[in-house]
C-alpha cells in the first residue's frame, strides 16, 4: 500500500448513507456510465424496506457509495439427525437461523478517487447482516466487460460461480458472491 493509500485509509469513514449525503451521492450517480437510477430510487433505500445506502466519506465528502439489498431466507435441510437426538427426532425438516442474502446492486466511487482503497474499503467495511446469526452470501451481478469491478470484487474474497447469458441485454454478466458463516 502506498503512502497516500494508506493515508486515505485513516481518514476514511464508511456507514450507511444519511439524509444529508443524498445530494452528493446523486452527484456521484451522474457520473455513471449506465445510470438507471432516479432520486427517488435512492432516496428509499431504507433499511425498514430491506434497502441500503452505504458511503465512504473523507472528512465529511461523500467519494463513493454501494447500494444493497437484503433478502432473507430460512435455511432448511432434510436429514435424519445422528445420535441421542435420532431416538427423538426421526427424519424431520431442521430449521436453521435465516440466511441472509444481500445483491449488491451497484457499488461507484468518484473517478478522481479511484485506486486508493476506497472501493475495497467499502465493501470490506459494509457488514448487512442483522445482529441474528446464520450464513450471509452477498452477490453481484458483474457485467463481462467490467473488469474493475471484477478485479475489486476478487480481491474482496468473492469468487465467479456461474455466467449468466444476456443479463445486461446483448451483454453477459459474471455472478459473484462471498460466503460468511
Amino acid at each position: 500500500m502506498s503512502v497516500i493509500n494508506d493515508m486515505i485509509s485513516r481518514v476514511l469513514n464508511v456507514r450507511s448513507m444519511a439524509a444529508a449525503d443524498l445530494p452528493r451521492v446523486l452527484q456521484l450517480e451522474k457520473q455513471r456510465l449506465r445510470s438507471s437510477w432516479l432520486q427517488h430510487d435512492i432516496a428509499s433505500n431504507s433499511p425498514a424496506r430491506d434497502r441500503g445506502t452505504w458511503v465512504a466519506t473523507i472528512q465529511n465528502h461523500v467519494v463513493g457509495y454501494l447500494v444493497y439489498q437484503l433478502i432473507t431466507e430460512p435455511e432448511t435441510s432434510s436429514s435424519k439427525v445422528a445420535g441421542k437426538a435420532a431416538k427423538l427426532v426421526e427424519a424431520e425438516t431442521i430449521v436453521a437461523p435465516p440466511m441472509v442474502c444481500v445483491d449488491l446492486l451497484h457499488i461507484f466511487v468518484a473517478p478522481d478517487w479511484r485506486r486508493r482503497g476506497i472501493g475495497k474499503a467499502l465493501i470490506t467495511r459494509f457488514d448487512p447482516r442483522p445482529a441474528q446469526k446464520g450464513t450471509c452470501v452477498i452477490e453481484a451481478a458483474v457485467p463481462e466487460r467490467d473488469m474493475p469491478v471484477q478485479f475489486l470484487l476478487r480481491a474482496t474474497g468473492f469468487k465467479a460461480v456461474c455466467v449468466m447469458r444476456g443479463f445486461y441485454g446483448d451483454d453477459d454478466a459474471y455472478l459473484m458472491e462471498k460466503r460468511f458463516g
